[in-house]
């Protein structure tokens, strides 16, 4: 089967525009922006102690929570290299904002923000990933 010259050219045309839009494609899911739920507008406002009480009474919560930026109010228990814990809270931040933790020490009462990320309700541990001191 022969294609005319003119048939080529549509091909060709096609080709370019279909590999134009797959690059484009793979650079905008591997490029694109990370979310910053520090600083987003928090969903919820609670203290560490109401968030603990909502999760032990009934584990089906996190639904609500789940993926969504939050404020937690509490004293903190340990600081560690990347993570800060609000007694069974553990705030994980990025590499890029460990130096807000230089300056917290166990007994502080701080605010932290970041995404609900998981609770183990076996350990009752509730983890925030994406943290921010406010």
């Amino acid at each position: 089967m022969v294609l005319s010259p003119r048939l080529k050219k549509i091909f060709l045309i096609l080709f370019v525009i279909g590999l134009i839009a797959g690059g484009w494609t793979t650079w905008y899911v591997f490029f694109k922006p990370h979310r910053d739920a520090g600083s987003e507008t928090p969903a919820f406002t609670l203290t560490a102690d109401a968030l603990t009480q909502t999760f032990s009474e009934n584990p089906e919560a996190v639904t609500t929570y789940i993926d969504k930026a939050i404020l937690i109010e509490g004293t903190v228990s340990e600081v560690g290299s990347t993570s800060i814990s609000l007694g069974n809270i553990i705030c994980n931040f990025e590499e890029s904002k460990t130096g807000q933790i230089s300056g917290i020490a166990p007994g502080q009462v701080i605010k932290v923000q970041g995404r609900l990320s998981t609770y183990n309700d076996l350990l009752d541990e509730i983890v925030v990933d994406m943290c921010t001191i406010k």
